[in-house]
């Protein structure tokens, strides 16, 4: 069984997760905790708001990829030693 395709897709898997979170890096740095309430800081709250919707868009795609990408990684390493166990059990000669 050749491993090559789905390495190279765990892989790309996994480097969109990375990426994912280097993009949430980023939003977040634009993010402003502090508590706004004036009547004149509007433009400030929608931006929290918009920054906020998107950190959590980013924060559910990210746990989802990253439960994905391990679980694939598992199942991989766990079909490949399976693999090299039953090709230790035929003997040879």
């Amino acid at each position: 069984m050749q491993f090559t395709p789905y390495i190279v897709m765990w892989a790309t898997l996994t480097a969109l997760v990375l990426a994912l979170a280097l993009v949430r890096f980023f939003v977040s740095r634009q993010e402003d905790d502090n508590i706004h309430l004036g009547v004149d800081q509007e433009e400030i709250i929608s931006k929290q708001v918009d920054i906020s919707r998107k950190l959590q868009s980013l924060d559910r795609w990210g746990q989802a990829l990253t439960v994905l990408s391990l679980v694939s990684g598992l199942v991989i390493a766990g079909v490949y030693l399976n693999q090299v166990f039953q090709g230790s059990l035929i003997p040879k000669g």
